[in-house]
């Protein structure tokens, strides 16, 4: 049964003897005389696509919880459209975190949390069933948490993000559990019974109870990538600690009236491409490279990808090529995805188009063009990987050889090379899977829990200009991963494409031969 408003109050008041207010009470007192809004404003969520080079992000919306009329409300970032009655039918809504493309809340009252999308469609309020009153919910990219607070329970529970794989006691011996925040090695908590904050693994495990102490009737937390922060209701103050425990400073910020909850609206990350500019016209079949970047936002948790469309999948940016393989007006874009969900998108055009031709009334007939002739077989360096193949180029013009691993998938562990291109429409080299054994797609095979495009690798490339007909030798290098894979004692089958343009026509003559690589590696001494 819940006292009145009166009968309680905040712990570090004058009053020693006096009751400390319960999570349920304070809906009744402190956070009923602030506003209307008395559940906490904890999440917010930025989506949209790019129109330039340099990326540029759809307006964000934030969401709170109402948790004396039992709703959640929603409003553009910038305060506007305003929804107080967005999400209803929840029970006393506490906490609040967005995660991807779905909102997730903790329902006081009726012990458990609740879901729905960002449109406020497919609401679940019994999402998961907690254990005992909880007031507080976070999300990482694989997990939901949330802190049973009933004197029965003291537990922090652990659900996978659709809602499965409940466990209620994945982390025990909690003080009267209030609020959790998740970083990507950590899982915080308030025990509001010692005025503490305590911490363990993401597995559950390396346990501290008093991992931060000296709080005031701490209420509400959140962490970021560099630090953690908590509200001190007793003190009216906001606390900071690094993510070691250390500097601790309990008056980090001074005069707040009865904090009860503390959040970070962490800034959306950026895609970029600085090169090739958007515009380009190009010929049909020419090898056009890009350059592009991501980084996070202020305060985020850290990147999760950065994807270019055409199967370039890296860290933080690299390098690919335009698609030029058919004539139109397309799109290259690159994606900066966040490990909270956020994403922006970097896109430019570009057209290609069939190279010109002049058409003469009665052109001379000339003698067919010979292609180049390989003289013996490619040599290998069993020391560097090194290829050197010596032609014989019937007259002047331009040559590129181009050496690929035809089994990409082969090479997948062994760095972040980027693929060959294959079309605006192949998808990220790394594609997860959250299923075990789900079948991956045309094209790709499972490594692990991660369906792996098994494309060709670039092994290396070299252009030659050929300034006279005669011998000459090209010598691919091996790239970087592709290294890294031979010096591990792999033996790799290479592809030799050789595309020579005669300066006397427009015309490409293919040359394709292979070659067997393996490293002559030293013997280890015992």
């Amino acid at each position: 049964m819940m006292t009145s408003r009166h009968s309680c109050h905040i712990q570090g008041a004058e009053d020693a003897a006096a009751r400390v207010c319960s999570p349920a009470e304070l809906h009744g007192s402190a956070l009923r005389r602030s506003a209307a809004v008395v559940g906490v404003i904890s999440a917010i969520v930025t989506w949209g696509w790019s129109a330039t080079s340099a990326g540029f992000a759809a307006p964000a919306h934030i969401y709170w919880t109402n948790g004396s009329n039992g709703t959640i409300g929603e409003a553009n970032l910038n305060g506007t459209e305003v929804n107080q009655a967005f999400i209803t039918g929840a029970s006393v809504p506490e906490g609040i975190v967005v995660h991807a493309r779905s909102i997730y809340w903790a329902n006081f009252s009726s012990a458990a949390i609740g879901r729905a999308n960002l449109e406020g469609k497919e609401v679940n309020q019994a999402f998961i069933k907690a254990a005992s009153e909880p007031t507080g919910v976070a999300a990482d990219a694989q997990h939901l948490y949330w802190e049973n607070y009933g004197k029965s329970a003291k537990t922090i529970g652990r659900a996978n993000l659709e809602g499965k794989e409940v466990n209620q006691e994945f982390i025990g011996g909690a003080n009267e559990p209030l609020r959790v925040a998740v970083d990507a090695g950590h899982i915080y908590w308030i025990n509001r019974g010692t005025a503490t904050i305590g911490r363990a693994n993401l597995e559950g495990k390396e346990v501290n109870q008093e991992f931060i102490k000296g709080g005031s009737n701490p209420l509400g937390l959140t962490v970021d990538s560099g630090h953690i922060y908590w509200a001190n209701q007793g003190a009216g103050t906001i606390g900071r600690a690094n993510l070691e425990g250390k500097e601790v400073n309990q008056e980090f910020i001074k005069g707040a009236e009865g904090p009860s909850d503390v959040a970070i609206a962490a800034g959306a990350p950026s895609a970029s491409i600085s090169s090739p500019a958007s515009g380009g016209v190009y010929t049909l079949g020419a090898t056009v490279p890009t350059t592009f970047s991501c980084s996070e936002g202020e305060g985020g948790p850290g990147l999760e990808s950065c994807d270019d469309g055409n199967g370039s999948a890296t860290a933080t940016g690299g390098t690919g090529h335009l698609n030029t393989s058919t004539v139109g007006v397309f799109t290259y874009a690159v994606t900066a995805m966040s490990k909270d969900g956020q994403a922006d998108t970097a896109s430019i055009t570009y057209t290609v188009t069939v190279p010109k031709t002049a058409t003469i009334t009665m052109p001379p007939v000339s003698p067919p063009v010979r292609p180049p002739v390989e003289k013996g077989r490619p040599h290998v360096s069993t020391k560097t990987g090194e290829i050197t193949v010596e032609y014989e180029f019937p007259e002047p013009g331009e040559a590129e050889e181009e050496a690929q691993v035809g089994n990409g998938a082969s090479l997948a562990r062994f760095g972040g090379s980027q693929l060959l291109d294959r079309g605006a429409g192949l998808a990220a080299f790394h594609a997860r899977s959250s299923k075990k054994h789900a079948k991956c797609k045309k094209g790709y095979v499972r490594k692990g829990r991660r369906c792996v495009s098994n494309a060709a690798v670039r092994y290396g490339r070299v252009t030659l200009n050929v300034a006279t007909a005669g011998r000459y030798k090209l010598d691919v290098e091996p790239t970087g991963r592709v290294l890294s894979a031979l010096k591990k004692g792999k033996t790799l089958t290479v592809r030799l494409i050789l595309v020579f343009t005669p300066a006397s026509t427009t015309d490409h003559i293919t040359e394709t031969i292979s070659a067997k690589v393996h490293l002559k590696l030293k013997k280890k001494h015992r």
